[in-house]
């Protein structure tokens, strides 16, 4: 496997989600390299979620979810390890300290930021490639250990079991949860988290808001463009969550004055994506019928 000597990519990026999506970036890399596919990761790659107490929100899977697709689908095992079982000219994700990365640590200044991205041992030193910014670094391992041990989040293994994709019956993993619940709670948690940051007027705070935002537009559009069919929602989805960035860049830029529009829109895009899903769901549930 020779992911440094790739170029292009289902969607013609190595990175085809946004920037704080550095996990789902490294994992899409990596089932390019292996598999020259990643299209039901991006499929099933349906969530939608606000984090109390962190302001963290999105519509990418967790960990867990990630590792079930990835040994159900692909036959690879992703598995949380320790730093010292890191191996041996074997591709692994690690996330890094931001700050100690020469080719993004200017957005962030002296602020801690994790950033995932995928790494191999090789000799003495460790090849580490950045999906999202196309850069590639030749580190030591002592650069290694002090970029993750600043923060220490988890390092995942990839090991791949078998060769063989296993596509069928692919759906948005929301459909396995109560996701009308969940999308009336997470959308009241981000309009309450706007109104906040519109009050403190935090641009720091609210351009990491935009960038989730803006996050879950883009892997709404990879989830699309990975469908065998087009699908009757997809427009009035995209174009929705479009309407949403602009009110909210409207809504800054003019103090608050756009926020019943950002409101609006971010209620009939999640109206759109809960028909959305009820229709994947009777579709699936005719199919099994018919089976």
């Amino acid at each position: 496997m020779n992911i440094w000597a790739r170029s292009s990519s289902l969607f013609q990026t190595d990175a085809p989600f946004g920037a704080l999506d550095c996990l789902n970036n490294s994992i899409s890399a990596y089932l390019w390299s292996v598999c020259n596919d990643y299209q039901a990761f991006c499929v099933h790659n349906w969530d939608f979620y606000y984090i109390q107490g962190s302001d963290n929100f999105g519509a990418s899977l967790s960990k867990e979810q990630i590792g079930r697709l990835l040994r159900e689908t692909y036959g690879i095992e992703f598995q949380e390890i320790r730093f010292d079982e890191i191996p041996f000219n074997k591709m692994f994700i690690i996330s890094l300290n931001a700050k100690q990365l020469d080719f993004i640590k200017e957005c962030y200044g002296k602020k801690d930021q994790m950033h995932y991205v995928l790494a191999q041992v090789e000799a003495d030193n460790v090849m580490l490639y950045s999906p999202f910014y196309s850069v590639r670094r030749l580190v030591t391992k002592d650069f290694l250990q002090q970029a993750w041990s600043e923060l220490k989040k988890p390092i995942f293994s990839l090991n791949q079991l078998n060769t063989e994709v296993v596509k069928s019956n692919i759906s948005p993993y929301l459909l396995c949860e109560d996701y009308f619940t969940k999308y009336n709670s997470t959308l009241r948690n981000i309009f309450e988290r706007y109104k906040t940051l519109s009050e403190q007027n935090d641009y720091s705070e609210f351009e990491s808001f935009f960038g989730r935002l803006r996050c879950i537009e883009l892997a709404r559009r990879r989830h699309f463009e990975a469908l065998e069919t087009k699908s009757d929602f997809e427009d009035r989805i995209l174009n929705g969550w479009v309407s949403v960035l602009k009110n909210v860049i409207r809504s800054h830029t003019l103090l608050g004055k756009y926020e019943v529009a950002v409101l609006n829109s971010l209620q009939e895009v999640v109206k759109y994506e809960i028909e959305y899903l009820k229709s994947f769901q009777y579709n699936v549930e005719q199919t099994d019928r018919n089976s």
